[in-house]
């Protein structure tokens, strides 16, 4: 009897502890959807907070007080967006690059970001045909 009860607390403890991982990976997880595939969602993207991938479109930047407003686009479809925070906008952040912003369409044509964050993995990946060669 006295070794049911460990075995039952044993199965409870690892029970816990794999919610706990499975809830916390749930939340985690960070999906987001790109330019394109926010303009299909259409009307249904309106006000719903999302994330949004794209390539910042060049000669787009565009800086007046606190507010930057930019062109983001993916496959064939460009939408503008406008940046209004107190957040610093990553050093890293100019027209060419991948980049994810947080926040809602405002209208039809309009992406309001709350937070940007800029994607530059090709400065900190090694070059293959260097580290081959040593």
């Amino acid at each position: 009897m006295h070794k049911w009860k460990f075995i039952l607390l044993g199965v409870v403890i690892l029970g816990a502890t794999a919610f706990l991982a499975f809830s916390s990976f749930e939340e985690s997880k960070s999906y987001y959807y790109n330019v394109d595939e926010v303009h299909q969602l259409g009307r249904k993207a309106l006000g719903m907070p999302l994330k949004m991938r794209g390539m910042v479109v060049p000669d787009s930047l565009k800086r007046s007080g606190r507010e930057l407003s930019f062109q983001m686009s993916f496959g064939n479809q460009t939408i503008p967006v406008t940046y209004v925070g107190n957040a610093v906008i990553p050093d890293n952040f100019k027209a060419g690059i991948e980049v994810v912003v947080s926040g809602k369409m405002k209208n039809r044509d309009r992406f309001e970001a709350s937070h940007i964050q800029a994607k530059c993995a090709s400065k900190y990946e090694a070059d293959y045909n260097t580290l081959k060669n040593r």
